[in-house]
């Protein structure tokens, strides 16, 4: 029996990039006492990847993986799958641009051993690659796609986020950690259940790490758990990125309430007066027309009316029009998140 479980779930994957991530899985650095194994979930995908050259040639060179296909459309289902499919107490999931570091498994191993308290482990450095040339404000602000440079292990388990919570690439999870939040999600107890088609709204990754919390694990990064998240161009896009945050920071709020209700009190004083709400936008017009940058201004306001809406949500159960007309006019697309029944999570 394998000691950990590789899954990549990828849905028709580019070619320039799922070719790396394989190839670096290929020569990942195995400690001999240390078995793995890696599937890789097939969401549908056209062609199947069966049938494609680079990947069967990767199939060939690494016994220990292979192919499965799940047919419902989402990251959700297609994990859901992989942890059927696999058997190791302990899982990995890399998405399909995440290219880990030869010694990812074999820190790993190390960390496994010295800290069984933590439930999830993420990268401690995240270190993001674009494909393409990108404009000077994408460089800039890598940390939109999780890069991250820490210099030391850490880890913890508040019941809000930290800078040492885990974010979706790279995870480590404990399999009795994705069986707990499997039954949730079966039981109807939590609604977020990852991103499908083009929707950008998830709290996913958010609910498994605080779902590793709720059962008394800590959860952390270490810098010996290296990722290369590998970017293409059109998701460096601003009719992308503002999306992004928007979905990121609202979803945010509801994953946290719907494993820990009472955390509810903190969401009270995050709805804004009208007058404040008004201060916020007009700073962040002011300081977007002095940097000359209506590209500032989309990702300020983006995340601003995520940050609104996560909180209506969470108080209300639901956002006023005005703020639906405003979401509406900055073309987020976002759909309100239907809030389980609170305090339904035991």
């Amino acid at each position: 029996m394998p000691d950990i479980s590789i899954v990549i779930c990828t849905y028709n994957p580019s070619p320039l990039i799922f070719k790396r991530v394989l190839d670096s899985v290929a020569a990942l650095i195995i400690p001999l006492n240390c078995p793995i194994e890696c599937c890789l979930v097939d969401n549908n995908s056209q062609p199947p990847l069966n049938e494609i050259d680079y990947i069967r040639s990767f199939l060939a060179a690494t016994p220990w993986a292979r192919v499965v296909v799940e047919t419902t459309q989402g990251i959700s289902a297609a994990r859901r799958m992989g942890v059927k499919a696999t058997s190791a107490p302990v899982i990995v999931f890399l998405d399909d641009d995440n290219q880990p570091d030869p010694n990812y498994i074999a820190n790993l191993a190390d960390l496994l051993r010295q800290y069984p308290q933590v439930g999830i482990w993420g990268p401690g450095r995240v270190q993001v690659e674009f494909m393409e040339t990108v404009d000077a404000w994408v460089e800039a602000n890598k940390w939109i796609h999780q890069e991250r440079d820490v210099d030391s292990v850490t880890f913890g388990r508040e019941h809000y986020w930290t800078p040492h919570h885990p974010a979706g690439t790279g995870h480590v999870v404990r399999r009795s950690i994705m069986l707990q939040y499997n039954h949730l999600v079966d039981g109807n107890a939590i609604s977020l259940t990852g991103r499908t088609g083009k929707s950008l709204a998830s709290g996913e990754d958010a609910q498994i790490v605080y779902t590793a919390i709720k059962c008394g694990y800590d959860v952390g990064i270490s810098p010996g758990l290296v990722i290369h998240h590998l970017i293409p161009k059109k998701r460096t896009q601003i009719s992308y990125v503002k999306k992004l945050l928007y979905n990121i920071i609202a979803s945010g709020a509801v994953a946290n309430i719907e494993i820990f209700p009472d955390q509810k009190d903190r969401y009270y004083g995050k709805i804004s007066s009208s007058r404040q709400i008004l201060i916020s936008l007009i700073r962040i017009i002011g300081s977007s027309v002095r940097a000359r940058s209506l590209t500032m201004f989309q990702m300020h306001s983006s995340s601003y009316l995520g940050h609104l809406a996560g909180s209506y949500q969470v108080i209300r159960g639901k956002q006023p029009l005005w703020l639906s007309l405003a979401i509406r006019l900055h073309d987020l697309q976002y759909a309100c998140i239907p809030l389980t029944e609170l305090g339904s999570v035991n």
